[in-house]
């Protein structure tokens, strides 16, 4: 039925009608959307006063209080910045929880996942940002993936976890990045710190790292990789080169990987070298013969003194 020109004007005939309306819907107010509106003549109504929002009417009306009661949320609603502020806030009130522990999940919970993907990149932390809740994403319990894919969030990220730390970079460790939203920064650098550091521009090299990432040293390249650099920072030529040239990382990495010897190192750098070429050479070879006859002379002697007691 057609209303009197001016009829909803008044603010009882449009309360009044809504009213009915939901009555007679059989319902929960929170349920209704603009079809169950338009099927029973109110879309004018709800065009003309309440800008298409079934949530603004039902709310004219005190059926509601909050948009996150609504099953559907209102069309354009979330392009009021004070809009998605009111909403995350109100979600974390209804949660109880402390806001570092916000997940996607909570959003789900309370109807936000509109408002959360349309928004705010599937960050929860980026949602607390703008809410003025959460300074860095470093305060989070759980930083969404996504987050990460972020070359400029990653560093930022990095920058101020190394700053907070009070840390050189060369002493952050795995343990640096587990505490908080830290550790899932690592899941695009293969859960390294050297990576995630290198990437931040704050080491150059491995060799920079007290700590070097697990199973670094088991790639060839990434020990030929190292050998070189140690080769050109010495300033010696490769045929100069000792054990102790190659400092406590090099060394490691001879001992563990090459029997100790430096000149197996740098044949497997492709460096032409020969294991007699210099006295340098001479004197390692000396030392690694004296040491393995040393070694094989207590062997004979244990065996021979073992036979002779049988």
């Amino acid at each position: 039925m057609n209303k009197p020109d001016g009829y909803w004007k008044n603010k009882d005939n449009r309360i009044n009608a809504i009213k009915e309306f939901v009555e007679k819907s059989g319902k929960k107010p929170s349920e209704l959307t603009i079809e169950y509106f338009e099927k029973n003549g109110l879309g004018g109504l709800l065009n003309e006063y309440y800008n298409c929002s079934p949530y603004l009417a039902l709310k004219d009306a005190n059926f509601v209080n909050s948009p996150l009661e609504m099953k559907n949320i209102p069309n354009g609603y979330w392009k009021s910045k004070k809009n998605r502020i009111n909403a995350v806030k109100e979600m974390i009130k209804k949660s109880e929880k402390n806001p570092s522990e916000i997940i996607v999940e909570d959003f789900k919970k309370y109807n936000l996942m509109g408002l959360l993907t349309g928004h705010y990149k599937s960050s929860p932390y980026i949602a607390l940002k703008e809410a003025d809740i959460i300074k860095s994403p470093l305060e989070m319990e759980k930083v969404h993936n996504k987050y990460w894919k972020s070359k400029e969030n990653r560093i930022n990220a990095i920058k101020e976890l190394v700053e907070k730390s009070g840390k050189k970079p060369s002493e952050i460790t795995l343990k640096d990045f587990s505490n908080k939203g830290r550790g899932s920064i690592l899941t695009v650098h293969n859960s390294s710190p050297y990576l995630a550091l290198k990437e931040a521009g704050l080491v150059n090299s491995p060799l920079d790292m007290n700590n070097t990432p697990k199973n670094y040293w088991k790639s060839k390249e990434n020990r030929i990789n190292a050998i070189k650099e140690l080769v050109e920072k010495s300033g010696k030529k490769p045929s100069e080169m000792t054990t102790k040239d190659f400092g406590r990382k090099g060394s490691m990495i001879i001992n563990k990987y090459y029997k100790g010897s430096p000149y197996l190192a740098l044949k497997d750098a492709s460096y032409n070298v020969q294991p007699n070429s210099g006295s340098k050479f001479k004197q390692d070879n000396l030392e690694e013969a004296l040491r393995a006859f040393g070694q094989q002379t207590k062997k004979f002697i244990k065996v021979s003194l073992y036979n002779s007691n049988n």
